[in-house]
């Protein structure tokens, strides 16, 4: 059986499962780990972040941060086959400890990088976050 691990921003909204289950026919008998950005405590309480203070948004970072560092280190040493990494974590500028684990990581897994084909021309991501995905794939 297969080990597919999707990171998603919050796994309550229609989006990420409709996103996510585009791959369902191309995966088949696999065990899903899914891995929030944010805890369903910090989602429901403080969504949307662009109209909290600005002590909250920091508090915010600083927690999806640290839980994707997390479940990235976790997933280094479990060995998924897949990553499936949904759009609404693709950061304008992606941390370096991220991407040096995401590097480890590929390796060893296929990665799959679900965004739109305009995010460059939404500021979504730079060129370099950009570049970064096409060399880790």
């Amino acid at each position: 059986m297969k080990k597919v691990s999707v990171y998603v921003k919050g796994n309550r909204n229609a989006p990420t499962y409709y996103r996510i289950y585009q791959y369902l026919d191309k995966i088949q008998e696999c065990q899903f780990i899914y891995n929030q950005m944010y805890a369903d405590w910090v989602h429901d309480r403080f969504m949307p972040f662009s109209k909290q203070p600005l002590y909250i948004r920091i508090f915010a970072l600083i927690h999806a941060y640290f839980r994707m560092l997390f479940s990235l280190l976790l997933d280094c040493f479990t060995k998924p086959d897949v990553l499936i990494i949904h759009r609404r974590l693709l950061v304008r500028y992606m941390p370096y400890s991220y991407k040096f684990l995401l590097n480890k990581i590929a390796k060893r897994s296929k990665i799959i990088w679900d965004f739109d084909d305009n995010i460059l021309e939404n500021k979504e991501v730079s060129y370099q976050t950009l570049n970064f995905y096409a060399n880790v794939s």
